[in-house]
């Protein structure tokens, strides 16, 4: 994920800044034409804060771009990443990479930016088309305007088709983190179930082990009682066979 997200967010950044480029454009020959009529003077406006916001926008997301790389924050995520997950696979113990909440923030933050951006040319460009100086008048510097209108489209063309790419960036990755988590859950599961078999084996083996030193010890009590009982019995007989001598008088005179 790390080189997708590097370029994803290099592609992102891209698209602002031409966007801001264009609407610059606009804004820098609206200046010109804000004094002719309201319409182009709210357009003028429009485009002054659209520029603003875009220029702001790319300023703030190269700072973050610099401090992820120098380790400072965690732009796209936190955790113990891939590495951590087959490690928690192998040992029963689910490791997942995680998406920060300052990523939440930062993201949700450059959404509504962009959007913002990309309404407010919308509105440029409506409103130079209100002006009747843009639609009526046979100057020869409407071409001029004809521009400013172009360069208006196209920004919010560029702004909101980036906050369409970003948002389906950011529903790819939670369904991509919520597929490996349910993997690492599911290894986790299967290791968890195999120590659980192991330990029921290996209780088994102690009972059955127990079970036999036990017969044995019994085995060898039963022999060592039998071996009693015949040498008790074989003395009884012989003493029985061999009668002792009988006891002799001395005869009376």
């Amino acid at each position: 994920m790390g080189f997708l997200t590097f370029l994803f967010s290099a592609v992102l950044l891209l698209i602002w800044i031409i966007s801001g480029g264009f609407i610059t454009q606009s804004n820098v020959i609206l200046t010109k034409y804000k004094g002719e009529d309201d319409f182009l003077k709210s357009a003028y406006w429009y485009s002054f804060a659209a520029a603003f916001i875009t220029w702001f926008l790319v300023a703030v997301f190269i700072i973050l771009i610099i401090l992820a790389v120098v380790g400072v924050i965690g732009l796209f995520g936190s955790g113990v990443g891939e590495a951590g997950l087959a490690k928690g696979a192998v040992t029963g113990k689910a490791k997942t990479k995680g998406i920060s909440w300052f990523t939440i923030i930062a993201l949700i933050a450059a959404m509504i930016l962009v959007a913002v951006t990309g309404v407010l040319s919308v509105y440029t460009a409506v409103y130079i088309t209100k002006s009747p100086f843009f639609t009526g008048s046979d100057k020869a510097d409407i071409p001029q305007l004809q521009k400013a209108y172009t360069n208006s489209i196209i920004s919010a063309s560029l702004c909101l088709g980036a906050l369409g790419l970003l948002i389906i960036g950011f529903v790819t990755y939670f369904f991509v983190s919520r597929q490996r988590k349910k993997k690492a859950d599911a290894a986790a599961r299967k290791g968890s179930e195999i120590e659980v078999q192991k330990r029921e084996l290996l209780k088994t083996a102690k009972e059955a082990e127990l079970r036999e030193k036990l017969q044995h010890q019994k085995e060898l009590r039963d022999r060592i009682t039998k071996a009693s009982e015949d040498a008790l019995v074989e003395r009884i007989s012989h003493n029985t066979a061999y009668p002792p001598p009988p006891v002799l008088t001395p005869a009376s005179t």
